[in-house]
C-alpha cells in the first residue's frame, strides 16, 4: 500500500465529492485531507485486485471518517461492482501493474484520456 497525502482546497473538494446530508466534508482551515492511494489487495471479500484512487476529500458519515475517491480504477469486474455498489464510488476497470523497484507504478483505464491520467504508453 502506498498513500501520498495531500491538503486539498475545499472548494476543489467539494467540486468532485457528492455532499449532500449523510456525507459531511471535514475541512480545517479552507482544506481537507486527499491525496494518492495506491494498494494491491491480495485478501478481500471479493478475492485480490489491485486499485489505484485519487482522494479527493476528508469525510464523515453515520458518525465514520474516511476519505471520498473522486477517480478510482481497479483491476477486476468484482472489485469495480463492489466500489459502486456498495460505497458509491465511481469505480472504472483497468489495468494496474507493478514493475521492479525503481521502475514505478504503470496503470491503464479504458477512457484514462477522460479523467485527466495517461495511458499505459505514457508512463
Amino acid at each position: 500500500m502506498l498513500y501520498q497525502p495531500t491538503f486539498v482546497p475545499v472548494d476543489a473538494a467539494r467540486a468532485v465529492t457528492p455532499i449532500d446530508e449523510e456525507l459531511q466534508l471535514l475541512p480545517l482551515f479552507g482544506r481537507t485531507l486527499g491525496g494518492v492511494f495506491v494498494v494491491d489487495w491480495r485478501d478481500s471479500p471479493i478475492g485480490p485486485y489491485r486499485e489505484v484512487a485519487v482522494l479527493s476529500a476528508l469525510v464523515a458519515r453515520d458518525f465514520r471518517i474516511g476519505a471520498w475517491a473522486s477517480d478510482i480504477v481497479v483491476d477486476t469486474p468484482d472489485a469495480v461492482a463492489s466500489a459502486r455498489n456498495t460505497f458509491g464510488l465511481p469505480a472504472r476497470l483497468g489495468t494496474i501493474s507493478f514493475d521492479a523497484p525503481g521502475d514505478g507504478l504503470k496503470f491503464a483505464s479504458d477512457d484514462a484520456v477522460a479523467i485527466g491520467w495517461p495511458t499505459a504508453d505514457e508512463w
